[in-house]
């Protein structure tokens, strides 16, 4: 086991790749993520570093089946003449950044001996999100470094400033994909503290700044956050309680300090939309205005058996009786075809059943990564959920357990 060192690079260069988009600068768009990644992927050829070729081979059956679903839908893409650029940009590029950064920082830690576990890589993100959520409260409390940031970052004009409180953020957007990650990551966090034996009343007092400012980042960002927290407290912290009972004072002092702070949210609309799911719940009523939008306009059973190529994600008519839509399941059907979604199903369920069976993780790792899967299914329906940066990373790391130990065919570290 290495020693817990730690390292302030590698929150740096999450913070760029996953949180920072591209920035307008004399006329032209820089993308510091691609530089980074490039950076990082010159780093390791030179490095000769075999972890992305490692963690391909360790699950190839699992990636094939992944490169079949989506190989088929950029040949429907290709031979369709769909617009190529929106494919890679939506969902392919998300996926092979977090990758490629999520392969750097395994190898990373192994060269330098630095702790490489699940729980310190999602401190490194815990960290970014901290980051993220302080500087929102800052574009809050001064509205013209919002609108500054939002002028200079590459945001869609669609998003931007449209969103009161999400369009806050280093990205300039955060909504549910936010909101999801940012639980999650508190989540593994909270638990992290018991594993650890962090007792000390300068951790706790450490852990409860971190996870109560990135909460309220995430509950401001989405509705989401209630249904990852609810999958977790009865799937991931059943039996485990008392690690979440030490962070109880959270629910209680944090509206406090936030009142005192903000006073006018808690009679914002945002406030209202934030608590309208518990509210409608109190009533006997359990819809909300997004969930009839997204039965009403979004939920539908494609018929193609092959794939049309589009990612349909920005209300594409696909012919006379199909359209795009919101839902992750959907746009996957409707990008390549129901017989390129089994792939993908097959792909899924062979990875979690190898997680379950695994011999290299503990009962606790195999409970975080169902909760995780469990809560992407549920939001699946509203959105490609899995197809965003962040979420892809986190599910990457929640796989450290099963390949951390082929990393030391590549240190000098005994097996």
């Amino acid at each position: 086991m290495f020693r817990k060192k730690q390292s302030l690079l590698l929150p740096f260069i999450i913070l760029i790749v996953l949180f920072i988009p591209g920035l307008k600068l004399s006329g032209f768009i820089v993308r510091l993520d691609i530089i980074v990644l490039i950076s990082l992927i010159l780093y390791t050829i030179l490095k000769k570093n075999g972890a992305y070729l490692l963690i391909t081979q360790y699950f190839f059956i699992e990636t094939i089946l992944f490169l079949i679903f989506i190989i088929s839908g950029i040949s429907a893409c290709l031979i369709l003449g769909k617009d190529l650029f929106i494919v890679l940009k939506s969902f392919i590029y998300p996926i092979v950044k977090s990758y490629i950064l999520y392969c750097f920082i395994l190898s990373y830690c192994y060269k330098h001996k630095i702790c490489s576990d699940t729980y310190n890589i999602n401190y490194y993100l815990l960290i970014c999100f901290f980051i993220d959520s302080i500087f929102k409260l800052i574009e809050w409390k001064f509205s013209y470094i919002k609108v500054f940031w939002l002028n200079l970052i590459n945001l869609d004009s669609w998003w931007n400033d449209t969103l009161g409180y999400r369009n806050l953020g280093l990205s300039g957007i955060s909504i549910y994909d936010y909101s999801f990650a940012a639980v999650v990551c508190i989540s593994i966090g909270i638990y992290s503290f018991k594993i650890y034996n962090a007792n000390s009343i300068l951790m706790y007092c450490k852990n409860f700044v971190l996870f109560s400012i990135v909460a309220v980042s995430a509950f401001l960002s989405g509705r989401t956050a209630f249904i990852v927290m609810g999958v977790f407290l009865s799937i991931f912290f059943f039996k485990t309680s008392k690690s979440i009972l030490k962070f109880i004072p959270i629910f209680i002092i944090l509206p406090i300090c936030f009142l005192i702070i903000f006073p006018s949210f808690f009679s914002s609309t945002e406030f209202f939309w934030i608590i309208e799911p518990i509210n409608n719940a109190l009533n006997g009523n359990f819809s909300t205005e997004s969930t009839n939008d997204l039965i009403d306009n979004h939920l539908f059973i494609p018929d193609n058996l092959f794939g049309y190529g589009i990612w349909a994600q920005f209300g594409d008519q696909i012919n006379s009786s199909v359209h795009g839509s919101d839902s992750g399941f959907i746009l996957s059907i409707l990008f390549s075809g129901w017989l390129g979604f089994i792939f993908l199903i097959f792909s899924s369920i062979i990875i979690t059943i190898r997680v379950i069976f695994s011999s290299f993780m503990n009962i606790n790792d195999k409970k975080i990564f169902i909760s995780f899967i469990l809560s992407n299914l549920i939001v699946m329906i509203k959105g490609p959920i899995f197809f965003t940066s962040i979420n892809a990373f986190i599910f990457f790391i929640l796989l450290t357990p099963l390949v951390s130990h082929r990393m030391r065919r590549y240190v000098n570290e005994p097996a």
